[in-house]
């Protein structure tokens, strides 16, 4: 059994069993698409006040995950980059 799993500076992300024991580039794409991208719209929503101004710059999110080969295929990269996900190097 492999455990998922991500935090960010406002607290904990999703908690993912990944019961196959591995996880490949299309399982790892699966886990950004439903997870991640839902937990990092939630991060940047703007507030929900009328009169309140949301201002944010380039380096407000960083993606950091390893060089295992699942996060390193194309097709991963491909997405992060057409999300403008910057990711750590």
């Amino acid at each position: 059994m492999m455990i998922w799993a991500c935090f960010t500076g406002e607290g904990f992300g999703p908690l993912i069993v990944c019961d196959a024991g591995s996880v490949n580039a299309d399982h790892y794409l699966e886990i950004l698409k439903d997870d991640i991208v839902t937990l990092i719209d939630a991060l940047l929503k703007p507030a929900s006040e009328a009169n309140s101004i949301t201002v944010t710059i380039d380096d407000i999110f960083l993606f950091m995950h390893d060089n295992a080969p699942c996060h390193t295929a194309t097709k991963v990269t491909t997405f992060l980059k057409k999300r403008r996900l910057p990711t750590m190097k």
